[in-house]
C-alpha cells in the first residue's frame, strides 16, 4: 500500500495493527473520551510525555464529558501538559472543557467524537433504503461539523480539529472537505456511554470514582459480546466495553474507511484504540 499523508494517534505501547501499514506513528494518546476513570495520573502524563519524547511524538490528552468534582483533576494535568508540552492536543468531549481550555492558551483543543452527533446506531445496516425513497438519507452519513454554525461555534473557541466514527451507513465523503482537520477512530465506534460500568457494580461506579476508589481498568483488555436480535452487518461487532457500547469493525469495513483515509483527500490523523 501507498504512504499518505495521514498518521497514526496510538496509547502508550500498543503497536500499529497490520490493517495500518503506511501510516506512520505520529501522535501518543492519553486518556479516554467517555470514562473518567481512564485518565492519566500526573505520574502517568509525565511518563508518557517521557516517552513521546524519546519517540519523537506528539501528544493527544483525551477527556470525556466531565463533573464538577473531576475538574481539579483534569487543570492539574492541563498545568503539567502545558508545561511539558506546549501545543499538545486536548481532546473535548463537552463544551465545558473547552471553556477550560482558555485558561491554557499553549494546548489546542479538538471536538471529540462526543462533542458533535453523528448517527452511530448499528442497526442502520437493517434499513432497506428502498423503502425509504430509493436509498438512506443523506444526512445518515453526515453530522454535526458539517453544519456552518456549528463550525462558526468552533472556531470561535479555537477548535482546528474533530473527531469522527466511521459508522455502520459509512460516510457521505464528498462532504467533509471541510476547513478543519479530522481525526478517525478506528476500528471502534462509540454508539453510547453512560455512568455505569460492565466492569464493575452497575449502581453508578463510575461516580464512585471521584471519590477515590481505584478502577482496574479493565475495559482496555476486556469486552463483552453483544448478541442483538437482528443480523449484524458483515464486518462488524457489537460490544459492551466499560461505560459505553461499540462496533469493532473487522475485514471489509476497516477496508472502506481505509479507502478514505488513503484517498489523500480524507482525514490526515487514524486514531487506534482511543477508548
Amino acid at each position: 500500500m501507498n504512504s499518505t499523508r495521514a498518521t497514526l494517534s496510538l496509547p502508550p505501547h500498543v503497536r500499529p495493527p497490520p490493517w495500518a501499514d503506511g501510516l506512520a506513528p505520529g501522535h501518543l494518546r492519553l486518556g479516554s473520551s467517555r470514562c473518567p476513570g481512564l485518565m492519566p495520573s500526573e505520574g502517568q502524563l509525565a511518563g508518557s510525555l517521557d516517552i513521546a519524547d524519546h519517540r519523537g511524538l506528539g501528544v493527544e490528552l483525551a477527556t470525556p464529558v466531565l463533573g464538577d468534582r473531576d475538574l481539579p483533576r483534569l487543570e492539574r494535568l492541563l498545568a503539567r501538559l502545558q508545561g511539558r508540552c506546549p501545543g499538545a492536543s486536548v481532546i473535548a468531549n463537552d463544551w465545558g472543557v473547552v471553556r477550560l481550555l482558555r485558561r491554557y492558551p499553549e494546548l489546542q483543543p479538538v471536538a471529540g467524537r462526543v462533542m458533535h452527533t453523528q448517527l452511530r446506531d448499528p442497526r442502520v445496516s437493517q434499513v432497506d433504503g428502498a423503502r425509504l425513497g430509493g436509498g438512506l438519507p443523506r444526512a445518515w452519513g453526515l453530522g454535526a461539523a458539517i453544519s456552518d454554525s456549528w463550525r462558526q461555534l468552533a472556531r470561535s473557541a479555537g477548535i482546528r480539529r474533530v473527531e469522527l466514527d466511521w459508522p455502520a451507513q459509512g460516510l457521505d465523503v464528498d462532504a467533509w472537505g471541510l476547513d478543519l482537520g479530522l481525526s478517525l477512530h478506528l476500528p471502534q465506534v462509540l454508539v453510547a456511554s453512560g455512568r455505569a460500568c460492565i466492569h464493575r457494580d452497575p449502581r453508578g461506579a463510575v461516580d464512585r470514582l471521584a471519590a477515590g476508589e481505584a478502577c482496574a481498568r479493565r475495559c482496555l483488555v476486556h469486552a463483552v459480546e453483544m448478541i442483538p436480535p437482528w443480523p449484524v452487518a458483515d464486518g462488524e461487532r457489537i460490544l459492551r466495553r466499560g461505560n459505553a457500547e461499540m462496533v469493532e469493525l473487522e475485514g471489509g469495513s476497516i477496508d472502506r474507511a481505509l479507502a478514505w483515509v488513503r484517498s489523500g483527500s480524507g482525514p490526515d490523523r487514524v486514531i487506534v484504540g482511543g477508548f
